[in-house]
């Protein structure tokens, strides 16, 4: 029987000055409970928040360097952490070598036209010529389809995993590819990986319906149910009971993410919607993600709402609050010793 993962979601600037200190920080991640962490893309890129990747076989140079995560998945595994990668294969940055290889005409990796068919087509002052871009400027779409991309994707995963690194989290799975089928693609991908091995994780970002969402999950492993989510938040601010839209053997359910507003938000900062949310969250079976810092009310003093799909998101990706966590910690009552309790009982139930 598959184990119960309690995934604790990173985004490293936000928790660790750099790899050396995530190190002493994985104390906090075992008193917590969680069995797996989740970081938010590490690979070098030149934005804050990582998901334009220009370079999928290094970390970025202010984090560390391979020594120190060597050092940091070894210590991890000491504790029974499992580490997962955020691996975004929809795009990469304009500058990963693929691109600019691509701009030259030598190879098939991303989609050009002589026209631009719509705005998410943008202008290449290089070569004259449109590239599909749907999300960014920055961030041309890769071609699923092309069996160089395919052969990258293989040795990327196959680096990451040869350093010890336990699966990954796939970032907008049904945007794959420009005119490819994305069952197809997370098929081979899935199988591709289990081959390497056999018991890695996976998890997809599917930001839709639970049907689409399971419909990925069944293909890749697991997938994080978003309309579950809507469903706790809904139950909380117009207390009616919970709708359950839930699979416990291929959802993962969280409360918010990087990409959403807090949860103390989404309830207007009151702590027995706090308190109850957690209930909810882990009366629904099955694999739990939380978000750095939501165990402490992260959010409660401030008014910071994401619009749907991300803009603003840097509003929810604010420094973890250590002082709070010191606070919380000698108060037996406090938020943060019930998640504590209620990932211990879930553990052993």
């Amino acid at each position: 029987m598959n184990k119960k993962r309690i995934i604790y979601e990173i985004y490293f600037p936000a928790f660790a000055m750099n790899i050396k200190d995530m190190i002493d920080k994985l104390d906090y991640v075992e008193e917590l409970g969680a069995t797996s962490i989740w970081f938010t893309p590490i690979f070098e890129s030149p934005s804050e928040h990582g998901y334009n990747i220009s370079d999928y076989y290094r970390i970025k140079k202010q984090y560390g360097t391979m020594s120190d995560f060597d050092k940091l998945i070894s210590v991890a595994h000491k504790k029974g952490i499992e580490i997962f990668l955020d691996l975004v294969l929809c795009h990469t940055d304009y500058n990963n070598y693929l691109f600019q290889e691509s701009i030259q005409g030598k190879n098939d990796c991303y989609f050009w036209s002589d026209t631009q068919i719509d705005n998410k087509w943008k202008y290449c002052r290089e070569n004259k010529k449109w590239y599909y871009a749907p999300w960014n400027y920055d961030m041309p779409s890769l071609n699923g389809s092309s069996e160089k991309v395919r052969t990258m994707i293989v040795d990327v995963v196959k680096f990451w995993l040869g350093h010890g690194v336990d699966g990954f989290r796939l970032d907008a799975v049904p945007y794959i590819s420009y005119g490819c089928d994305p069952i197809e693609f997370w098929g081979w991908f899935s199988n591709m990986v289990h081959e390497i091995k056999q018991d890695a994780y996976l998890v997809a970002e599917a930001w839709d319906t639970y049907e689409v969402s399971n419909k990925y999950a069944r293909t890749i492993g697991k997938a994080f149910n978003f309309e579950q989510s809507g469903w706790i938040k809904h139950s909380l601010n117009n207390n009616e009971p919970l709708m359950i839209k839930n699979n416990p053997e291929y959802d993962v359910n969280f409360l918010n993410n990087h990409d959403m507003t807090r949860i103390s938000n989404s309830v207007g900062h009151d702590m027995k919607k706090l308190f109850k949310a957690v209930d909810l969250l882990f009366s629904l079976n099955g694999d739990v993600c939380l978000y750095y810092g939501e165990e402490i009310g992260t959010g409660m003093y401030q008014d910071c709402h994401v619009l749907e799909g991300g803009h603003g998101d840097w509003k929810v990706r604010q420094p973890m609050e250590w002082i709070r966590v010191e606070y919380q910690r000698k108060d037996p009552k406090s938020l943060f010793n019930y998640y504590k309790k209620k990932i211990r009982e879930y553990k052993e139930n």
